[in-house]
């Protein structure tokens, strides 16, 4: 198996990050193409079937408060990322949904972000991706 994602799930009315469900053997990704790694440290973190529709797309490009300009794509399963700092409510690209920063567990970069709503679901951006 790949390793565990991180599953969204709410417990007693809080948010929190679990790590209860890897990607399957049988989803594991063997074809070519289908794993999504980080592109500085090689870590498996989506597979391309797990791709989310929001908003009408899989694929956005929004731009932060800051400036700073992101083309992201939407999953609805992820693994080996690690969440930091607090969820948010302000400055949300989707509205509804609260997001947290999201870091590569292997490496620390900075990979997207989860976003939580209606539909939980991870923005990986896609210049900090490689085919694994």
């Amino acid at each position: 198996m790949l390793g565990r994602p991180h599953k969204l799930r709410r417990q007693a009315g809080e948010l929190e990050e679990a790590s209860d469900r890897g990607l399957g053997e049988d989803e594991e990704g063997n074809e070519d193409g289908e794993r999504l790694a980080c592109a500085v440290c090689g870590r498996i973190v989506a597979l391309e079937r797990h791709g989310f529709t929001i908003d009408g797309s899989a694929r956005h490009e929004r731009v932060n408060p800051g400036g700073h300009r992101f083309r992201f794509r939407c999953f609805s399963r992820t693994q080996g990322l690690v969440g930091h700092g607090d969820w948010v409510a302000e400055h949300t690209w989707f509205a509804g949904y609260r997001w947290k920063i999201m870091l590569c567990g292997g490496c620390g970069v900075h990979l997207g972000w989860a976003f939580d709503g209606v539909s939980p679901f991870w923005a990986l951006i896609e210049d900090r991706l490689t085919r694994g």
